[in-house]
C-alpha cells in the first residue's frame, strides 16, 4: 500500500503545483481522527488559501475536482468528500488496501525498514556506576536506549550500543571504604559508620566473599581478592568488579547487550582529559578565578560560567564529559544520543559549550539527550521504595522477579521518557485485557493458533486472490497495517519508542475486532485463503532479527490478512523487545474429577456451543492428538474499560461420579512465584529474517508424532487418555492457554462443562489409545512448566 500512497501524493503535488508553483513540495496525507472520516486527509485548500488569497472552501472544491480526475485517484480512490472550511477526507477502495497484504508477503521481513544509509551512531544508554545493584530508573533507561538502537536500526543506520561507568571518583572510594568496614565487622548503625557510606546487604555480600580470597568475572574485567582488609585498592577493585558482575547479570535478564564498555579511568590514563583541558586553554576559552579554571560557558547560551577545574586542583564532573565526547566524535560517530535522568538536565548546556570551544569541528547540538523520570512502583496499591538488596531503593532484579521481564519491557516503553510514570505491579501480572501486554501477546497466540489449525504452507499465499478482503474489518486491518513504516520512521526521528507500544495496542485491537468479526477458517478455499494472507502477514512476529538488520518487535498477524499484521506486530515487537507469548502457569486438577468428566464429554463437541454449530462427532479412537479448533473471539476492551469481574469460583467442584472432595478452580492462572519454577518460555516463531518459513519449520519440527500402534499380541487397553492441562472459570482464559500449547506444537481442546451450576473450561489433549502416549504428552507438558493432570476413561 506504500506504493498506492506514494502514486496518489504524486498527483496531489502535480495539482498543488499547478495551483502554486512550488506548493507540491509539501503534499501530504494526515490520518483522520475518525474512521467514518476517511482513510487519507488533505488540509492544502486551507493551508494555499492565504497565500493564494482564495476562499478555502471554494479551494478544496478546485482541488477535489482535480484530483478526481488524475488517473492514480481514478485507479485507487473511491470516493473524494469535501468537509468543514476545506477539507479533503479520501476513501480507499478495497483493492488498494488489499497492497499492503501483497506488499508484507512480498517483502516479509524487510517490511517497513529503509535501506543502509552507510552512516554510524552511536546510543549510549544505563552508564550505571558500579557502586550497587541497578534500580528501575536503570531499567526504563535501558528499555528506551535499547528500543531507540532497534528503531535506527530499521531506518538504516549502524548504530553502536555503549556503556559509559565510572570507575574512578568520590563514589568509587565511598564504595570501597563501605566495603572495608564491612569487612573489619562495623555495620550500618554501628559508632563510626559513615553517614555517607552505602547501607545495602549487597556491601556485606561483598565483604564476604572478598575475605574469602573470591574472584570476580565480569563483562569487561576479572579480579582475585587478597582478603586482607588493609588492602583499600584491593578492596576498590574487588567491588567494581564485584558489581559489575552483578549488574552483567540484571543487563542479561532485561536482554540487553552493549557493543562496548567505556570506562572514565580511561580518559584520565590516555591523557584526553589534560589534552581537552589544553585544547580549551590554548583556544583562549578559559579563566582563572578564586583558584579554580573556569570555562566561558556563556558564550554558547549557558546561563553562567562553569568551573572546569577546582582549587584543590580535581576535575569538575563535566570535563571528562567533553574529552568522553569529543572521543565519541573521533571515533567516526557523527550522531550520538544520550539516555539519561532528568537530573542530568544541568550538563547538557555545559558539555555542549565545552564541545563547541573545543573547535574540533563538532556541529552545534551534538550529542542528543534522551532524559527520562524515575519510576514509581506500586503493589498491592502502596508505593515500594525500597528493596532489601539494595537498602533504598527497587531494583531492576526485584521488578523482574515479581513480573517478567517481557512486562517490565514494555510498561517502561509505554509512556514518553519525560513523563512521570507508576509501574503497577499487580497490572503487570494480571491475564486480563487491562493487561497491554497480554492483550498484545493474546493477539500473536491467537494467529499462531489459527495458523497452527490451518496446517499449510504459507509461501502458498503470496499470490492468492485478495478481493474477498473487502469487509470493514479486513480493510481496518489492512488500514493499521499499512502505517507501520511510517510509524516506524516517526518514532525514530522522534526518539519515540513509546509510539510503538501504542502501535502494537491498536494493531492488536484492529485484529482482535478483524477475528471477532470473521472466520477464518471457513469452508470457501478463495475466501479462506484470502483470510490466511492476511493473517499469515499479521504474525510474522518478527521481523524480530530482521530488525537487527532491520527492527521492531512485533509480529505479523495472521496469513494475509493476517500476513501483514504479523510483520508489523514482529518488528514493532523488536523494537520494543516483548518476545512472545505471554506464559504463566495453569490451574490443576484431580485426575479423578477429570475421568468423571471425561466420560460425561465422549462422544460430544463441546466447542459446538462456543461456535454456534451442531455438535460434531467425537474424534476417532485412533487419533493421537484432536485437531485444534479455530480459537474462540475475545472482546478487545474499551481504551478506559476494565475488565468484569470474574465470578468467583465455588469452594468445590463435585461430579456425582466423584467421591472424593475436589479443589477449587480457579478464576484465573496462578500468579507466577519466584519460589515457583518457571516454565521454559517458548521461542516466537519468528526469530530470523524469513519469520514465516521460521514458524512452519518450529511448527514441523514441534508437532507430537502420534504414538507407534501397539503389537498386535499386546493386550487391548480398555480407557482412553486424555491429558488436562487446566480448568478455568473464563473462556478467554482457556483460549489462551490453549494457544500456549499450540505455540509449542501440542495441539489441544477447549471442553465446556456445567458444574455445580456454574461453567468450567478444561483444557485438553487427546484422544490417546494407550497411556504411554498420554505419559509422553503430559511428561512435554510438565517440564514446559504446564501443571497437566491424566484423565482417563473407560472405552
Amino acid at each position: 500500500m506504500q506504493s498506492v500512497k506514494n502514486e496518489l501524493l504524486a498527483a496531489l503535488a502535480a495539482e498543488l503545483d499547478r495551483l502554486s508553483p512550488g506548493a507540491g513540495a509539501k503534499a501530504a496525507f494526515e490520518s483522520p481522527k475518525q474512521a467514518a472520516h476517511g482513510d487519507f486527509a488533505c488540509t492544502a485548500a486551507m493551508q494555499l488559501a492565504r497565500p493564494l488569497k482564495s476562499n478555502p472552501r471554494a479551494l478544496g472544491e478546485q482541488l477535489k475536482g482535480a484530483l478526481e480526475g488524475a488517473p492514480a485517484f481514478q485507479q485507487w480512490v473511491e470516493a473524494i468528500e469535501l468537509a468543514g472550511p476545506g477539507f479533503l477526507n479520501i476513501r480507499l477502495k478495497a483493492a488498494a488496501k488489499q497492497q499492503v497484504v501483497r506488499q508484507v508477503l512480498s517483502e516479509r521481513a524487510r517490511y517497513g525498514l529503509r535501506p543502509a544509509r552507510g552512516e554510524r551512531m552511536m546510543v549510549e544508554f544505563v552508564s550505571a556506576n558500579p557502586t550497587g545493584p541497578l534500580h528501575v530508573g536503570h531499567g526504563r533507561q535501558g528499555a528506551l536506549g535499547d528500543s531507540l538502537c532497534n528503531l535506527f536500526t530499521t531506518q538504516g543506520w549502524q548504530v553502536h550500543r555503549e556503556f559509559y561507568y565510572n570507575d574512578a571518583g568520590v563514589q568509587i572510594e565511598t564504595l570501597a571504604h563501605s566495603v572495608q568496614l564491612r569487612a573489619q565487622g562495623l555495620k550500618p548503625g554501628d559508632a563510626g559508620w559513615p553517614e555517607a557510606a552505602y547501607n545495602g546487604d549487597y556491601i556485606q555480600d561483598i565483604a564476604d566473599d572478598f575475605l574469602a580470597k573470591k574472584t570476580v568475572q565480569a563483562d569487561d574485567r576479572s579480579f582475585s581478592a587478597s582478603g586482607d582488609v588493609n588492602d583499600l585498592d584491593g578492596i576498590r577493585q574487588f567491588a567494581v568488579a564485584y558489581l559489575r558482575h552483578e549488574q552483567d547479570k540484571d543487563l542479561q535478564a532485561f536482554r540487553l547487550k552493549f557493543d562496548e564498555y567505556y570506562l572514565e579511568s580511561s580518559l584520565y590514563s590516555s591523557g584526553r582529559v589534560e589534552a581537552t583541558v589544553k585544547r580549551l586553554i590554548d583556544a583562549g576559552k578559559t579563566y582563572e578565578q578564586g583558584g579554580a579554571l573556569w570555562l566561558r560557558t556563556t558564550d554558547y547560551g549557558d546561563d553562567k560560567d562553569r568551573v572546569m577545574r577546582k582549587s584543590d586542583g580535581g576535575y569538575t564532573y563535566f570535563v571528562p564529559d567533553v574529552a568522553y565526547h569529543i572521543a565519541k566524535w573521533e571515533r567516526g560517530y557523527a550522531k550520538a544520543i544520550n539516555i539519561q535522568g532528568t537530573d542530568h538536565h544541568g550538563t547538557i548546556a555545559r558539555v555542549r559549550a565545552g564541545l563547541q570551544a573545543a573547535g574540533v569541528g563538532i556541529p552545534a547540538g551534538y550529542p542528543d539527550y534522551v532524559l527520562h523520570t524515575m519510576v514509581r512502583v506500586v503493589r498491592g496499591g502502596e508505593e515500594v521504595k525500597i528493596s532489601k538488596r539494595a537498602g533504598s531503593y527497587v531494583t531492576l532484579r526485584d521488578l523482574i522477579e515479581w513480573t517478567s521481564k517481557d512486562a517490565v519491557r514494555f510498561f517502561l516503553l509505554s509512556r514518553k521518557p519525560d513523563t512521570e510514570y507508576t509501574f503497577d505491579v499487580d497490572l503487570a501480572v494480571a491475564q486480563n485485557n487491562d493487561n497491554p501486554v497480554y492483550y498484545v501477546q493474546y493477539a500473536h497466540a491467537r494467529i499462531c493458533s489459527v495458523l497452527e489449525a490451518w496446517g499449510g504452507d504459507v509461501a502458498t499465499l503470496a499470490d492468492v486472490d485478495l478481493t474477498p478482503l473487502d469487509t470493514p474489518a479486513a480493510q481496518a486491518l489492512m488500514l493499521q497495517l499499512a502505517k507501520y513504516p511510517d510509524m516506524l520512521t516517526a518514532a525514530a526521528q522522534d526518539f519515540a519508542p513509546h509510539d510503538v507500544t501504542f502501535y502494537l495496542r491498536e494493531l492488536a485491537a484492529s485484529y482482535h475486532s478483524y477475528y471477532d468479526a470473521e472466520r477464518i477458517l471457513v469452508d470457501d478455499d478463495t475466501v479462506k485463503k484470502a483470510r490466511l494472507a492476511l493473517v499469515a502477514a499479521t504474525a510474522q512476529g518478527g521481523g524480530r532479527r530482521a530488525a537487527t538488520q532491520g527492527g521492531g518487535t512485533f509480529l505479523g498477524i495472521i496469513l494475509g490478512v493476517m500476513a501483514g499484521l504479523a510483520v508489523a506486530l514482529g518488528v514493532a515487537i523488536y523494537v520494543a523487545k516483548v518476545p512472545v507469548p505471554f506464559v504463566n502457569k495453569s490451574t490443576s486438577r484431580s485426575t479423578g474429577q477429570d475421568a468423571a468428566e471425561a466420560e460425561r464429554n465422549r462422544a460430544w463437541d463441546p466447542n459446538a456451543t462456543l461456535r454456534n454449530r451442531g455438535a460434531q462427532p467425537a474424534p476417532p479412537p485412533s487419533a493421537s492428538v484432536a485437531p485444534a479448533p479455530e480459537p474462540a473471539p475475545i472482546p478487545p476492551p474499551a481504551e478506559t474499560a476494565r475488565a468484569p469481574e470474574r465470578t468467583p469460583a465455588p469452594a468445590e467442584v463435585k461430579p456425582a461420579e466423584v467421591k472424593p472432595a475436589e479443589p477449587k478452580v480457579a478464576s484465573k492462572p496462578a500468579e507466577p512465584k519466584v519460589a515457583t519454577p518457571k516454565p521454559a518460555e517458548p521461542r516466537a516463531p519468528a526469530s530470523s529474517s524469513d519469520p514465516l518459513g521460521d514458524f512452519a519449520a518450529a511448527r514441523a519440527s514441534a508437532r507430537p508424532t502420534a504414538p507407534a500402534p501397539a503389537p498386535a499380541t499386546a493386550a487391548v487397553d480398555p480407557f482412553t487418555y486424555f491429558v488436562q492441562a487446566g480448568a478455568f472459570r473464563g473462556h478467554e482464559e482457556a483460549e489462551a492457554q490453549r494457544a500456549r500449547l499450540s505455540l509449542m506444537g501440542v495441539e489441544a481442546r477447549v471442553t465446556e462443562r456445567e458444574q455445580s451450576g456454574r461453567t468450567v473450561y478444561r483444557v485438553r489433549v487427546g484422544p490417546f489409545q494407550n497411556k504411554d502416549a498420554a505419559d509422553r504428552i503430559k511428561d512435554r507438558l510438565d517440564d514446559n512448566g504446564f501443571d497437566s493432570a491424566l484423565v482417563r476413561v473407560q472405552r
